[in-house]
Parts: structure tokens; C-alpha cells; sequence
């Protein structure tokens, strides 16, 4: 898993939790198949059934077994694969009817999905606030200063020297250029 950034703390980490779906189908076939052994037939299936469910199994605890989850203030990693926070969309949750009896579930982000995560409604929203942080947060270098101008416009009313014919807002009582009275 790649370590931790410059600059980044990691929110949440964490591992699925073992799978036993293939494993409790395997103890089923195993059983049935013993109940069954007088008709070979029928025997012969759940062999082979057994076989594939032990087969499955066993490479399912080996994939998932180094699996690790971490949700950092700038990414998401799921084992050898990252997410930037920046390009993350939807977050969905999805649960089976054994893991939600187990309270866990797989939770999927563009790309990278978690699965058979504790509490899965819980890191998601870590992973939503996280997202949420780091938009709220401007870069430093993508900032500009923005000036803005403002001019205020007033109306006045001019009026006009009946001597001399220059003009002056209204309420002067002299001309300043003639001296007469307005």
C-alpha cells in the first residue's frame, strides 16, 4: 500500500473481513453429500459442487487477504490502486443478505470499491466529508485577487448664470465666475 503524502492524514483505515459464504456453501455440499452417498449420481454432484466451493473459497481468502483500505484528507487507496478526493463522484453501498447480517458491506467509489467493510455507512461518510473538506479548502496557487471598481453615479441638477452663462449645481447662491447672484 503506498504510504501517506506530504501534507496528508489518513481519516480511516481498514481490511475486509473474511469472507464465509463459500465456506458454509462447502460444509452444505459436504453434508449433502454424505446424507446422499447411496445414490452415487447424485453423490457425484455434490462432490464436484464441493470441490468448486472449497476452490472458490480458499482463492477468495487469499486475494482478500492482503487487502487494505485507506481513506486520506486528499485520496482513497485500495490496495495498489488510489483515488484523488478531487475526482470523486457518487459513493454507493451495497449489501448482501449474509454480510448485512454480519453488518458489512461493499462500498463503491469511482473505481475502487471496499468490500466487506465494518460499518460501511460510517466510511462512507468519512469519505463524503473528506470530500467535502478538500473542496471547500482553495489552493493557493489557483487564487487570483480580484479588484473590482465601483462608480457611483449621482444626478445632479445643473443650473445656468443668466449673466455670464456657466453652470453650477443647484443650491449655489453666487457665480463664482461673474459674482451675480443666481
Amino acid at each position: 500500500m503506498p504510504g501517506v503524502l506530504l501534507n496528508e492524514t489518513v481519516l480511516w483505515e481498514g481490511k475486509p473481513a473474511p469472507s464465509i459464504r463459500w465456506w458454509v456453501l462447502s460444509l452444505i455440499f459436504f453434508l449433502l453429500g454424505g446424507l446422499l452417498a447411496n445414490y452415487i449420481f447424485v453423490s457425484g454432484l455434490f462432490v464436484v459442487a464441493l470441490i468448486f466451493s472449497l476452490t472458490v473459497a480458499i482463492l477468495t481468502h487469499f486475494t482478500l487477504r492482503n487487502s487494505r483500505y485507506q481513506i486520506t484528507s486528499r485520496r482513497i487507496v485500495a490496495s495498489q490502486r488510489e483515488l484523488p478526493l478531487e475526482q470523486m463522484g457518487e459513493i454507493r453501498v451495497v449489501y448482501t443478505i449474509l454480510d448485512r447480517l454480519r453488518g458489512l458491506g461493499s462500498i463503491y467509489f469511482d473505481g475502487l470499491v471496499f468490500k466487506r467493510v465494518k460499518t460501511p455507512e460510517s466510511v462512507k461518510q468519512i469519505a463524503a466529508d473528506a470530500t467535502l473538506r478538500l473542496r471547500k479548502v482553495p489552493n493557493v496557487s489557483s487564487t487570483h485577487s480580484i479588484i473590482r471598481e465601483r462608480e457611483i453615479v449621482r444626478e445632479v441638477v445643473l443650473i445656468q448664470c443668466r449673466h455670464c452663462g456657466a453652470r453650477f449645481p443647484q443650491g449655489t447662491t453666487r457665480c463664482s465666475n461673474c459674482g451675480a447672484n443666481l
